[in-house]
């Protein structure tokens, strides 16, 4: 999110989780994917005032990683030139405070609510336990993931993650076909 080019799959490792049925409960720590067009496509449908604000109005992500600041300014939908959703840059932790005339910044709120509401949506999401060894791999510019909380305390988890260029995957991946 914080390139000028998103990476196109994100990949997630499970190396630790403390299994839930030996525990006898559950501490949370599910993890959750939502197919982020499809969540754009609903307020394009329900909301289409709404749908217009996220995929008009540049806001910027900003992170501070080992000294660094990174940053990207671009909108929550980026729709191509025939309105079709092609990412979706969504992350309530590094969204920065928006840059808007004042009469913008409500419907902007408004807006980003709606499709936060979505998101969290148990219909809306495929949820579950990783396990020591499970792997998942997703296109990072239109599914978006998430944990429920947990108790560190009561809970062990931890996953590995990595970012790769979707182009050089599947390139890398078709000349390892057999040439027909």
């Amino acid at each position: 999110m914080f390139w000028n080019f998103s990476s196109g799959l994100q990949m997630l490792h499970c190396l630790k989780a403390s299994d839930s049925k030996q525990i006898g409960e559950d501490f949370g720590g599910k993890s959750f994917f939502v197919d982020g067009f499809y969540v754009a496509r609903w307020l394009e449908d329900n909301h289409p005032a709404s749908f217009h604000v996220l995929t008009s109005t540049p806001v910027t992500f900003a992170i501070k990683s080992h000294s660094m600041r990174y940053s990207q300014t671009i909108p929550v939908i980026c729709v191509d030139k025939d309105g079709e959703v092609q990412e979706i840059h969504y992350n309530n932790r590094t969204l920065a405070p928006v840059q808007l005339p004042s009469h913008l910044v409500m419907p902007f709120y408004h807006a980003y609510r709606l499709i936060a509401q979505k998101m969290r949506d148990p219909q809306s999401q495929l949820s579950f336990n990783l396990v020591p060894g499970d792997l998942v791999a997703f296109n990072n510019r239109r599914v978006l993931h998430g944990r429920t909380s947990f108790d560190p305390s009561k809970l062990q988890r931890h996953l590995q993650g990595c970012y790769l260029d979707i182009d050089e995957v599947f390139t890398r991946y078709r000349s390892l076909l057999p040439e027909h």
